[in-house]
C-alpha cells in the first residue's frame, strides 16, 4: 500500500508540523508504509519529510514573474503540477492534511479513482473561508477532525454524516516532552506585578487580539489599584501591532502591556504567568490550552469559541460567556485575588493533560483510518 499525503505548504506552522508529528508516529508504527508527501507549495520544514518520506513539490505558479519570462521568450514550461506529478497505479490511498489542499485533493482523487481521507483542522470561519461546500465533503471516504466543536460544524453546516467522521485531538510536542521528562521548566519568579496573563496570539480575526484593549480596560476601571501585566506572545506584524498599540494608548493603557514576539518554548512563559487568557473567536482545538495546563495555569477562554473548551470545563480553567468582557474581567480578578483556586485548577489541568496525552499521543484514531484502506 501507498498513500500520498497532500498538505497546502512545508510552512512552520500547526497544520504542516501536526502532520509531521503524525508522520513520525506512522513510520513507527507502521515501518513497512509506502508514503510521499506533496506539498501545494514550498516551505522551510520540507528537510524534515524528507527524513521520513519522499518529498513532491509542486511548483507551478502561472502568475509567477519567471513563469511570465518563460512564456514571452516562447520557452516551454515543464508542467509541475499536483496532477502531472500523480500518476495511476502510483498509490493506493490519498490522505489531504487540511482544507486548504481539498481542492487538488478532490482532482487527484478523480484522477486516479482511489479512497480519499481528510484531515480538518478549522472550525466554521476557516472552513468558509475556504469555500468549502458539501459536495466537497461528499468527496470524501473518511474524515479525521481535531475537537467536538469542529465536527459539530461539518454535521450541522455541510451534512456530513457523523459516522464518517472521527476525532484526533492534537498532542504539543512541549506537552509530551515535559511529561515524558524531557525538558525541565522554571520554578515561578515573580517579577513587579501582582497579576501577570499570557495572551497568545497571532494577526488572525479568529485569535481576537482586537479585543484585549477592551478586556485591559474592563480589568482596569474595575481594580485600578491592581498591578496587572498583560504578555502578548506571537508574530504579530508591525501594522496590526500599531493599531493595537493605538486604541491602547488612546485609552491610556499602554503601560498594562508587554510584547515578547516568538518564543522557543511556550512552556518557559506559561510556567511564569499566572492565567493563560485565550481570546480567541474561534480555533478548532488549543495546543496553547494544553500546554498552560500542562505546567499548573489557569485558563479563560469564552464558551464555545475552542475545540479545548471540552476538557477546560472539567476543571482546567474558566469558560466565560462570549465576548461579555466585564464578565470577563470579574472572571480574571477572582483567580488573582484566590490563590487557592489558581492552585486547585493548576492541579487538575495537569491531571487532565496527562490523560489527554496517555490517551491520543499514540495517534492510534489516524493509524486505524489508515489501515481501514489498506
Amino acid at each position: 500500500m501507498k498513500v500520498l499525503f497532500v498538505s497546502h505548504n512545508a510552512n512552520r506552522a500547526g497544520a504542516p508540523l501536526a502532520l509531521l508529528q503524525e508522520l513520525q508516529v506512522i513510520k513507527s508504527k507502521r515501518p513497512k508504509l509506502e508514503a510521499e508527501v506533496l506539498f501545494l507549495k514550498d516551505g522551510d520544514i520540507k528537510e524534515d519529510f524528507k527524513e521520513l518520506f519522499p518529498v513532491l513539490i509542486c511548483s507551478n505558479s502561472n502568475n509567477s514573474l519567471f513563469n511570465r519570462i518563460l512564456r514571452r521568450l516562447k520557452i516551454k514550461r515543464y508542467p509541475n503540477d499536483y496532477l502531472s506529478l500523480c500518476k495511476k497505479g502510483r498509490y493506493n490511498l490519498i490522505y489531504a492534511n487540511t482544507v486548504a489542499s481539498f481542492d487538488a485533493a478532490i482532482k487527484i482523487k478523480n484522477k486516479l479513482q482511489i479512497p480519499l481521507i481528510g484531515h480538518v483542522h478549522e472550525a466554521e470561519s476557516l472552513v468558509k473561508e475556504h469555500n468549502m461546500t458539501k459536495e466537497h465533503f461528499e468527496e470524501f471516504d473518511k474524515i479525521i477532525t481535531v475537537s467536538e466543536l469542529a465536527l459539530n460544524n461539518l454535521i450541522t453546516n455541510y451534512e456530513v454524516p457523523k459516522q464518517k467522521i472521527t476525532i484526533q485531538r492534537p498532542i504539543s510536542k512541549w506537552v509530551e516532552k515535559l511529561i515524558n521528562g524531557n525538558i525541565i521548566v522554571p520554578p515561578k519568579n515573580k517579577e513587579d506585578y501582582d497579576y501577570e496573563i499570557a495572551v497568545f496570539s497571532n494577526p488572525g480575526w479568529q485569535k481576537g487580539l482586537d479585543i484585549l484593549p477592551y478586556v485591559i480596560d474592563a480589568f482596569s476601571k474595575n481594580h485600578p489599584d491592581v498591578k496587572c501585566m498583560f504578555y502578548i506572545v506571537g508574530n504579530i506584524g508591525p501594522k496590526h501591532r500599531y493599531h493595537i498599540q493605538y486604541d491602547l494608548k488612546r485609552m491610556s493603557l499602554s503601560d498594562r502591556v508587554k510584547w515578547l514576539g516568538l518564543v522557543n518554548c511556550p512552556l518557559n512563559i506559561l510556567s511564569q504567568v499566572d492565567t493563560l487568557l485565550i481570546l480567541s473567536r474561534e480555533e478548532s482545538f488549543s495546543l496553547v490550552a494544553e500546554e498552560a495546563a500542562a505546567v499548573g495555569t489557569p485558563i479563560v477562554c469564552f464558551e464555545g469559541a475552542t475545540g479545548a473548551g471540552e476538557w477546560i470545563r472539567k476543571g482546567a480553567g474558566i469558560l466565560v460567556p462570549y465576548m461579555d468582557f466585564d464578565y470577563l474581567a470579574k472572571t480574571l480578578y477572582n483567580l488573582y485575588s484566590n490563590s487557592l483556586l489558581r492552585t486547585a485548577i493548576g492541579k487538575r489541568g495537569k491531571e487532565i493533560v496527562t490523560d489527554i496525552l496517555k490517551e491520543d499521543c499514540q495517534m492510534n484514531t489516524i493509524v486505524e483510518v489508515i489501515d481501514e484502506f489498506s
